[in-house]
């Protein structure tokens, strides 16, 4: 392989495993959200549900 390729190459690598260390940093920071919006519970209206249809 040239030089150049080989550059290439240390680069991309860089650039994968510098987003894969950014992102378990970042979650380490903000692991999970301790608060949500009210809501997002089952109300139970089965029957107002979409149509599925067997294709």
């Amino acid at each position: 392989m040239t030089p150049e390729a080989i550059t290439m190459l240390i680069v991309a690598i860089g650039i994968v495993w510098g987003g894969c260390a950014a992102s378990v940093i970042a979650l380490r920071r903000h692991p999970e959200r301790a608060d949500y919006p009210a809501g997002g519970h089952d109300d139970g209206r089965a029957e107002h549900a979409p149509v599925t249809h067997d294709t």
